[in-house]
């Protein structure tokens, strides 16, 4: 058996074609688009390749961006300021940090500092405490994409079983509570976890968002299960640049699994599709018609 790779960017096109006539009806009553700001620390290859991928989305939806740079060791302090400007800042629909923002500040303390009405990817303790309150709020968006590839590919969630390998509270944690709340039995793995190919065979669905290169091989793998792999990983190539791979060993794995996510091209293109659509969602809720 050779599995189904699972691309986001047909679900992603239709959800920003979505959002565009939402953005549309927004910007005719409030005489402005929806705007996003960008707020990222040392201007990374990798954090500027996502920022232009984000502001194409945004482009596609006709939502605004605003990039935002600070040093790469900025301050608490420095971090605060800047925050707290576009928290004030009433053009500013949506603030996403981007990992790593500083290497004095921790992305906790960053999530404190964000207003919860423009905080689009569910970052703040107010954000998290409506999803676990089961209350409508502004979701995780990576756990939101990992959650709409999982049902687009199985169909019916409620009742089967799922493993997420990997308890942060940006995903993990979140897509974890999200599958309870539509009737998944789940159990979540981490690096306590004594026997991890145990956990994940037990999964009809596994979700894996650790960070690391290869740790899904093809015995933690039931046969025809589907896995959502959530990992992003730079690794050198053979041309002296680098190359992004999840956290699934994928030629391993695919004879085992029934479908698997393409990396980067899977779950990535969904996520910043809800991270367009959050910012109106936001910008709605700050300026009801």
């Amino acid at each position: 058996m050779t599995a189904t790779l699972i691309h986001g960017h047909d679900a992603a096109r239709a959800m920003l074609a979505t959002t565009a006539e939402g953005a549309s009806v927004f910007r005719a009553t409030h005489g402005r688009a929806p705007r996003l700001a960008l707020l990222s620390g040392g201007g990374s290859g990798a954090v500027r390749a996502y920022v232009a991928r984000i502001d194409a989305f945004a482009a596609a939806a006709g939502v605004a961006t605003l990039s935002v740079e600070l040093p790469a060791d900025a301050s608490v302090e420095q971090v605060g300021a800047a925050i707290a400007a576009l928290n004030a800042d009433d053009g500013i629909d949506g603030i996403l940090p981007l990992a790593p923002l500083s290497a004095r500040v921790t992305m906790a303390q960053v999530a404190t500092m964000l207003s919860p009405a423009k905080d689009i990817d569910g970052l703040t303790p107010h954000h998290a405490g409506m999803l676990a309150a089961g209350l409508p709020g502004l979701y995780p968006c990576t756990a939101q994409a990992a959650l709409r590839i999982a049902g687009d590919a199985v169909g019916e969630l409620r009742g089967r079983t799922a493993t997420v390998v990997g308890a942060s509270a940006t995903v993990g944690w979140p897509l974890a509570t999200m599958l309870v709340r539509h009737g998944v039995t789940v159990t979540v793995a981490h690096a306590d976890t004594i026997d991890l190919p145990a956990a994940c065979r037990s999964a009809e669905l596994l979700f894996v968002a650790v960070g690391r290169a290869g740790l899904i091989g093809a015995r933690h793998v039931a046969a025809g299960a589907t896995v959502i792999d959530i990992g992003v990983n730079l690794l050198p190539d053979d041309s002296a640049g680098t190359r992004i791979v999840g956290d699934v060993a994928l030629a391993e794995v695919a004879p085992v699994a029934r479908a698997i996510t393409a990396v980067p091209d899977g779950v990535g293109p969904l996520t910043t599709a809800f991270l367009i659509d959050n910012v109106l969602n936001a910008a709605n809720a700050r300026f009801p018609s």
